[in-house]
């Protein structure tokens, strides 16, 4: 079941918004193709459980986008409904510019004077890849932060790592080791669960996707520099 949809105009809808009562009304008076589900486009139709919980449902019944593109929207209803509990207010495919070209990020917020985008990538993405996109957002005072599918984290932190050993350490493996993170792509891999998610890193990172969050929201979300590695720091 979806928390989310979306208005024509790109703007979120979500179940929070809705006491009993409004999302009653909702179902009685929305006209169809007013409301599309965020991972295909098709109309969208409120509905309630029978467990008495609200959520956005394919009108047709039926999605025909691949398993990557569930994961992906999957990813993104967790990180816009967690947000809200936050009272963050998402948009979802933002766009902007840069003076190194344009930009669109996945969920986009502003929080304060910060402007926050986070990515979810699932399909493969070389790393110089990432690094011409960060550089757009860090060009317009953008901060983001990765989410990946965790095959494509594998698959990127192995190209971290090598690109690590040759640029800083002269094509030698380090006898102490060392983690597959560089200080300019804060990053980490999702894993979706049936009833719950979680954040994996570096450096035994693992955290719920709400807990993650909020350690970007309180600054918390940090490039350790001795130990080379992106972390989550815990509260004392």
């Amino acid at each position: 079941m979806v928390n989310f949809c979306q208005k024509l105009d790109g703007s979120v809808v979500h179940v929070s918004d809705y006491d009993d009562q409004a999302w009653q009304l909702l179902k009685e008076s929305y006209e169809v193709g007013e409301l599309v589900m965020p991972c295909c486009g098709a109309a969208a139709v409120p509905k309630t459980s029978s467990n008495f919980l609200k959520f956005f449902a394919h009108y047709s019944e039926e999605c025909s986008t691949s398993p990557e593109s569930q994961w992906h929207i999957k990813a993104k209803d967790e990180i816009v409904t967690f947000l809200k509990l936050f009272d963050i207010e998402a948009k979802l495919e933002q766009s902007g510019e840069s003076r190194l070209g344009s930009w669109k990020a996945d969920v986009y917020f502003e929080i304060e004077s910060r402007k926050v985008a986070i990515e979810i990538q699932h399909s493969y993405q070389h790393l110089r890849d990432y690094l011409k996109r960060q550089l757009r957002y860090s060009s317009a005072n953008v901060e983001c932060y990765w989410i990946l599918y965790r095959p494509r984290y594998i698959t990127l932190t192995t190209s971290i790592s090598k690109y690590r050993i040759k640029h800083e350490f002269g094509g030698e493996i380090p006898s102490e080791g060392l983690f597959p993170c560089i200080p300019e792509l804060p990053l980490v891999a999702l894993d979706v669960g049936k009833d719950s998610s979680s954040i994996i890193g570096a450096a035994g990172l693992n955290s719920s996707v709400e807990n993650f969050l909020y350690s970007i929201l309180e600054h918390k979300f940090i490039y350790q520099q001795d130990r080379g590695a992106w972390i989550v720091i815990q509260n004392s």
